[in-house]
């Protein structure tokens, strides 16, 4: 993700995901560069500064912070995928993003050939359900779609799609602090 700024929400989302999943770790990936945030791009602090935020925040000690995708040079997370496939074939993995990034899913690059390759779960913040209903992942028939209401260990295959709706739900986005910094820096 792009992490800017990282916030509870995020955090949130690790921490439901690890729960719910029964993962052994959750990697936050702060990304060099979202492709579908290329024109924000001068705005995006750098990938440092980003990393520590990110490693101030987090307190769980499964979750990870880190920069690989910079260190190895990819920049989207099909790239990421098929890098980490090849450098950790025995590990299984699922990728994980709150549930407003399912709406965007099918602009991801490769997105039909990465739902196949890995599972993805998005875990719910708002706005929630019912804007995912009819996204263009959802609709798509060769993925199966998985709501996830209670904790256990859940196979991690491609094609595989988990929603976790949240109980209690952060209402938050780095959209939304971004907007409050700048207000504030106006007055």
């Amino acid at each position: 993700g792009t992490y800017n700024p990282p916030h509870g929400g995020h955090v949130a989302i690790a921490d439901t995901a690890l729960r719910m999943m029964g993962l052994d770790a959750l990697w936050w990936l702060v990304t060099p560069l979202n492709p579908l945030k290329a024109k924000q791009a001068e705005h995006i602090p750098p990938v440092e500064e980003r990393l520590r935020l990110c490693r101030d925040i987090v307190r769980n000690p499964k979750v990870i912070v880190s920069d690989i995708e910079q260190k190895i040079g990819s920049y989207s997370t099909y790239e990421s995928v098929v890098n980490f496939r090849h450098y950790f074939p025995q590990t299984a993995f699922v990728w994980v993003a709150g549930y407003d990034n399912a709406l965007n899913f099918h602009k991801w690059e490769n997105w039909q050939k990465l739902a196949g390759m890995i599972p993805f779960c998005f875990v719910a913040r708002p706005p929630a359900v019912s804007l995912i209903e009819t996204c263009p992942l959802r609709l798509n028939a060769n993925i199966t779609h998985i709501p996830v209401s209670k904790p256990a260990l859940y196979p991690l295959e491609g094609g595989l799609c988990y929603y976790i709706l949240q109980i209690q739900m952060l209402s938050i986005s780095s959209t939304q602090i971004r907007a409050q910094i700048a207000k504030e820096l106006s007055i």
